[in-house]
């Protein structure tokens, strides 16, 4: 294989092929009670298309085709403008709730004589969360913004397929719970001629998160960061 044998050569070389489909579909209701607020609401079903792991290590492994992953999603929000004098503010919340089956992870394929990493279809999941964000402009020329959203992700069930272990309490690998952001933006110049000049400072930051599935504590975690932007 070409992990174990490097050549262009006959005996380095695998073939192999799959299709893979799926219907999906967006559902979505608005409903506008004012000219100001926006009340929203969708379900949907989405997926994310299987395919071969081209770091196995053995031809039975890069043969073996791993499954589309499949989410089915529930997403409520409520957009609202509030006028308030001179001063404009946009609020937006979103609460979102999503059912994962046959989740693409990496796993340790320990049936080949090099064991090395692949894409297995392993697990169930749900990821829930809320996001809010608001823009506020409280004067011409400046503009205030500001964003958190936090994530919950966990396995309902997830079981290696190569030795079986149950890995359903490991952490959900690559999301953050809170991540947020705040910035400021002053237009200092507005001119037909020369367009806009604006200064933007921006404040961000997000917990910290496993970086690759079948992490090992404290060694791929990546840690909290916060960031500013000028």
């Amino acid at each position: 294989t070409p992990e174990v044998n490097p050549g262009d050569t006959p005996a380095c070389r695998v073939d192999a092929s799959a299709n893979f489909d799926a219907f999906t579909y967006n559902i979505a209701v608005n409903y506008k009670p004012d000219g100001d607020t926006l009340l929203y609401a969708s379900y949907r079903r989405g997926y994310r298309a299987g395919g071969f792991s081209a770091r196995a290590t053995s031809e039975a492994g890069l043969r073996r085709a791993f499954e589309p992953e499949y989410v089915r999603s529930l997403e409520l929000g409520l957009k609202r403008d509030w006028h308030r004098g001179g001063a404009f503010l946009q609020t937006n919340i979103a609460l979102f709730h999503s059912k994962y089956t046959n989740v693409q992870r990496q796993a340790v394929d320990t049936t080949s004589g090099s064991p090395f990493t692949v894409v297995v279809n392993a697990a169930e999941a749900t990821i829930q969360g809320v996001e809010l964000e608001a823009t506020l402009v409280p004067v011409d020329r400046v503009r205030i913004s500001g964003f958190w959203g936090y994530t919950d992700a966990s396995f309902d069930k997830f079981i290696d397929p190569f030795s079986g272990a149950d890995l359903s309490s490991q952490p959900f690998a690559r999301v953050p719970k809170n991540n947020w952001r705040i910035s400021g933006t002053v237009d200092l110049i507005r001119s037909d001629n020369i367009g806009t000049v604006s200064f933007t400072a921006a404040y961000s930051g997000r917990d910290s998160y496993l970086g690759i599935d079948n992490a090992t504590i404290p060694y791929d975690l990546i840690p909290a960061h916060d960031q500013l932007d000028l």
